[in-house]
Parts: structure tokens; sequence; C-alpha cells
């Protein structure tokens, strides 16, 4: 199998692209988590609202599900691809993607953990915070950034298996090392740098205005919440564009994205044969090119 380099910056300018070609359908996916999710945190600010902050942030995770799934199959898959379903509707797609969101999200937890552990050890025998004093707290928090970003690099291989389920390819933990081999860290840095603006812009937020406005008045909360939403969620959807296109290009061309991947293997004799109108049957299936029809059978070859 041939494992191509990922091109980092090509695709995360390509997600922005893409982003910005199809605002309509991103206000369609995403004025309702918007919703939720300004609620969630217009309630999380008093202590009276801490219980429905939390039932508004399951909500949110649940909601948010949908328009994931959907912006992966508009990237992922042609527009006319029957497949190619978008909208907030909860299918087999997205119980598929919220299992493995949930195994990836309890990983990453027990892996952060242990490894969080042992950093403090290190951090705490070699006497840091003290070293470095109070007026370098920004030094630590830097260095704290830097090393929860690097812990993730391990994890990020399994993240292939999040656009994989929203087309319905179920890929297994061995899969996802066979298709990410040689681009584990391309697939963090891009992650990585689909998220590094929205971390800057909330420091950016926060250095003009800390000390220039009341920072408990009703209206400086009300910018900020809005402020944190939006960019959250653009940001978010960049995020989910950069894998989706990772995706693609490691594990199949969208061009072969109709097909149905998770059908038997078996036999694993193809016949092509040319149809009357001009088509290509393999096996029973019918294909609109006789390329289309050879990428099927080299596709379920290599599974």
């Amino acid at each position: 199998m041939n494992h191509p380099k990922l091109p980092v910056l090509q695709l995360l300018f390509q997600s922005y692209e893409i982003f910005f070609k199809n605002i309509p359908t991103v206000l369609k996916l995403l004025w309702f988590p918007t919703l939720v999710s300004i609620s969630s945190r217009i309630f999380s600010v008093s202590p009276e609202g801490a219980i429905l902050a939390v039932i508004l942030g399951a909500l949110y995770l649940i909601c948010t599900i949908p328009a994931i799934t959907s912006w992966h199959r508009l990237v992922i898959l042609e527009p006319d691809n029957p497949d190619r379903r978008i909208g907030l509707s909860f299918k087999s797609e997205e119980w598929n993607y919220f299992a493995r969101l949930l195994v990836l999200i309890l990983a990453a937890v027990v892996f952060f953990m242990i490894v969080g552990f042992l950093i403090s050890g290190i951090g705490k025998a070699l006497e840091l915070e003290t070293r470095l004093g109070p007026e370098n707290a920004y030094a630590l928090t830097l260095i704290s950034t830097l090393v929860n970003a690097l812990i993730f690099l391990p994890l990020s291989g399994f993240m292939l298996m999040l656009p994989a389920a929203a087309v319905g390819h179920l890929l297994r933990l061995g899969d996802t090392g066979k298709y990410a081999k040689g681009n584990i860290s391309r697939i963090w840095l891009l992650y990585m740098l689909a998220l590094i603006p929205q971390s800057l812009l909330n420091h950016v937020f926060f250095f003009f205005t800390s000390g220039t406005f009341d920072e408990t008045s009703s209206y400086f909360i009300a910018v900020r919440i809005l402020f944190e939403s939006f960019i959250e969620l653009f940001f978010f959807m960049i995020t989910v564009g950069v894998l989706s296109l990772a995706y693609t290009r490691l594990v199949g061309d969208s061009r072969l994205s109709e097909l149905e991947v998770t059908e038997p293997r078996s036999p694993l004799v193809f016949t092509i044969t040319e149809n009357s109108d001009h088509t290509f049957s393999v096996n029973g299936k019918t294909f609109k090119s006789e390329s289309s029809a050879k990428d099927y059978v080299d596709l379920i070859a290599r599974l």
C-alpha cells in the first residue's frame, strides 16, 4: 500500500476554502448547536444555573454530531452521491460516529492523566514553579500547552475512524495504523494548525479587554460568550474539514466514496463487463465509467 505524504498547508487552506464556499450550509448546520452553546455558557456564569449548564453542555455534544458528520460527508463525498446526506438528523452513521468519539475521548483522558501525572512529578522534582517564579506563570502555561499538544501526537492516527464512520466506512483500530503510517505527525500538525488560531484569538481578546472593561458587567459577559461561541464553532468546522481531507487522501479518493466499502469482501474474483448503455458492471454493481469500476475492484482488493 502506498503511503502518500499529506500536504499539510495545502489541506489546511483547502479546508478554509471549502468552509467559505459553503456558508449557507454552515448556517443550516450550526444554527442550533450555536444556540445551545450560547445558552450553556450563559447559565454557566452563575452557580444557580450550573446544573442546567451541564445538561445543555451534554445536549450541545449530541446536537453537534449530525453537523460534524454532515460536514465530513460534504468534504469527502461527491455532490451527486446519494449518501451525501446534509442535515441535523441522527442515523446509523451518527451513532457509529458518536460511539467512536466516546472511545477516543476516554482513551485521551486516560492517556492524558497518566502522562500528566508523570510530567507533574518531573516538574515538582525539578522545582520548575520555584525556579520560574510567579512572575513567569505565562511560561509555565506555555510549557503546559506544548506538552499537552505533544501528548495528543500518538492518538492522531486513530482520528481517521471519525470521518470514516461519517461516510459508513467502519475502520478498525488496526486499519487506522495501516492508513496513517508515515503521516501521524502530519495529521497531528494539521489538527494543531487548525486549532492554534482559536487559542491565539482568545488570548488577543482577553489581552485587549483585560483592565479595559468591567469583566463582571452583563455587556462584557454577553460579548465574551458570543465571541467564544462563534470562533469555537468556526475553527471546529475547520478541524473537521482538515480531518476529512486527510481521510480522503489516505484512505480513499473522493471519487470512490460512492462505493459500499463495508460490504462483504468475498468473492474476490471480479468481472468487469460493459453494458448496452455504456455503463460498466462489476459483480452486479453498476458504474458510470470503466475507471470507476476498476477503482472499485482495486479498493475492495486492498481492504
